[in-house]
């Protein structure tokens, strides 16, 4: 089917070539029909352009990956829509409730942390540096890739109660030593 003839095709067929093809060229038409849309509801979230252009590509790169979950029960505009919200909606409240903070190579999360000028950094560096590196390994799948507690587990070949049982313990050490830094 040429390239042309794909923009007489419906949303719900090329989602369909796409999965018996996998083939590129059929989502291509569905992410030029919608990403204006998406980019325009990812806006209304954020009030931040470049924020938003981020989200919108996320959530194409989303519906790549999730294309298959797509029953056909309603549109895919519809579905690209919830999907584009729920993203929105949960980087909305994760962000609310934590802030994240870029050390060296780290990623680490503070729920309601203190003004960032109170903590000793290079001192901080040093308590990071200090975990063993399957800790390590764990926060930052965690916080820094965005990694469920599943996919964690299997990447590190553990039980995802081990894996949350290691996150909540390295948290607690992390707050007991940045605890007793000298303000």
């Amino acid at each position: 089917m040429k390239q042309s003839s794909l923009r007489l095709v419906t949303d719900e067929a090329l989602v369909a070539l796409y999965l018996n093809t996998t083939q590129e060229r059929y989502f291509q038409p569905l992410y030029q029909r919608h990403y204006r849309l998406v980019l325009k509801h990812c806006l209304t979230f954020t009030k931040d352009p470049e924020l938003a252009q981020d989200f919108a590509q996320t959530v194409f790169e989303k519906a790549l990956i999730n294309l298959h979950t797509f029953k056909h029960k309603s549109r895919f505009s519809t579905w690209l829509y919830v999907l584009a919200r729920n993203y929105c909606l949960s980087q909305q409240r994760r962000d609310k409730s934590f802030r994240f903070v870029a050390l060296d190579d780290y990623v680490i999360t503070l729920a309601d942390p203190a003004p960032a000028a109170e903590y000793p950094f290079d001192e901080f560096i040093h308590i990071l540096h200090q975990l063993p590196d399957l800790e390590k390994q764990i926060l930052r799948l965690r916080y820094e890739n965005n990694l469920s507690i599943p996919h964690i587990a299997e990447q590190v070949n553990m039980q995802p109660s081990a894996v949350k049982m290691r996150l909540k313990r390295c948290r607690d050490k992390l707050r007991k030593q940045i605890g007793s830094l000298p303000s």
